[in-house]
């Protein structure tokens, strides 16, 4: 198969879902080769992955969850709102903001210049750009 045939047949899987036929073995093997053959910056290959199948994707998500519902979203909200008072004092930079906060702009406290939704996988975050006023 020719690069121009690889190039135009390739597609991005964005939720797998629990319905995977692949054996985990299978699927470890796939992302080894994956961080393996992925450009890098300067090709230093430092990229790293971790797996997680079964009961041990579970658990993260559910230890993920528990902090989430612990306050650690009221905390980075008053992170935001701290930034916001802060770069609302140098009108003429230029602020980029990406999280998965999708409250951010308010807890922010100031109107977004333009918002992009981005995704890793079924995973979404947001890009928060603020433009900064021109130089006259």
């Amino acid at each position: 198969m020719s690069f121009t045939d690889l190039q135009t047949k390739r597609r991005s899987i964005y939720a797998l879902g629990r319905q995977v036929t692949q054996t985990p073995e299978a699927l470890y093997d796939l992302v080894k080769s994956a961080v393996k053959q992925s450009p890098t910056s300067f090709n230093n290959q430092s990229v790293r992955a971790v797996v997680l199948m079964g009961d041990a994707h579970e658990k993260l998500w559910d230890m993920t969850a528990q902090r989430l519902q612990q306050g650690e979203l009221d905390t980075a909200r008053e992170l935001y709102a701290q930034m916001g008072d802060v770069y609302r004092q140098l009108p003429s930079w230029s602020k980029y903001i990406l999280t998965s906060d999708l409250d951010f702009e308010n807890a922010y406290g100031e109107k977004v210049t333009k918002r992009r939704k981005l995704y890793n996988g079924a995973l979404r975050v947001d890009y928060f750009q603020y433009w900064g006023k021109r130089a006259k």
